[in-house]
């Protein structure tokens, strides 16, 4: 049950991450035709460098902020220095994506629990009967003066 609600958590940490990270709207690209392809236009720019970003960190306002966390360029209690900054431990949260490293097994219905029927002969019926006003025939208990119903344990049992 604990790992269901580790994985709704992060579920929801990762909706959460996408809903606030900032994303410009869906624009068109330039077309592109084969002249400009083919003499090397002015308008097309070759940009350098590897071709990546650092992962989780934007800057938004003036702030910087690592998967949602703000950072500050001071120490704080109880944050963790990342790139020059100080951020938050919960910034740092691994999250495990479910598909990947918990196998799903199919729906298994429960298995039916039989209880163990015990025939109690007619001497210890007796016995307990005499022995506790109490007694319960059909779990083979007897309720004392004080705690829960204890089970009866003749010398006929």
């Amino acid at each position: 049950m604990k790992l269901r609600q580790f994985a709704i958590a992060a579920a929801m940490a990762v909706a959460a991450g996408f809903a606030l990270t900032p994303s410009a709207g869906a624009m068109p690209a330039p077309k592109l035709t084969a002249d400009a392809l083919a003499t090397g236009s002015s308008d097309i720019v070759h940009v350098g460098g590897r071709g990546h970003v650092s992962v989780g960190i934007h800057w938004s306002g003036g702030h910087v902020y690592y998967n949602g966390y703000r950072g500050y360029h001071r120490y704080r209690h109880g944050y963790r220095r990342h790139h020059g900054y100080w951020f938050p431990h919960r910034a740092f949260v691994v999250i495990v994506p479910r598909h990947r490293y918990i196998p799903v097994r199919p729906y298994q219905p429960p298995r039916a629990v039989h209880p163990r029927i015990i025939r109690l002969s007619h001497a210890h019926k007796q016995w307990c009967q005499h022995r506790y006003r109490s007694y319960r025939l059909r779990d083979n208990t007897f309720q004392p003066y004080h705690g829960p119903r204890r089970p009866c344990v003749s010398p006929y049992y």
